[in-house]
């Protein structure tokens, strides 16, 4: 049987080969944040995502997890909005 993952176009993040593939992005960023000839805007960018290292590897291991929290503070919104009246 086809995994849930594969039946959702996310296989790829499961094989056994792609844990070099997940590691690719994170080393890149490292070797980023040692350069001294970055912008600062690049530096910001690069710190930041170097920050959140554990919560990238985390959507990484299971597509479901939203990058975002849109659909929570939409659901919220109706109530929030007029409690402010």
């Amino acid at each position: 049987p086809q995994s849930f993952e594969k039946s959702r176009g996310c296989g790829f993040l499961m094989s056994k080969n792609n844990s070099e593939q997940k590691e690719k992005p994170f080393a890149w960023l490292k070797i980023q944040q040692m350069k001294s000839n970055s912008s600062a805007k690049l530096k910001e960018a690069v710190n930041y995502s170097v920050n959140q290292e554990q919560c990238l590897r985390c959507f990484l291991q299971d597509p479901q997890l939203p990058l975002d929290y849109n659909d929570a503070e939409r659901s919220i919104k109706a109530f929030c909005v007029g409690k402010h009246s």
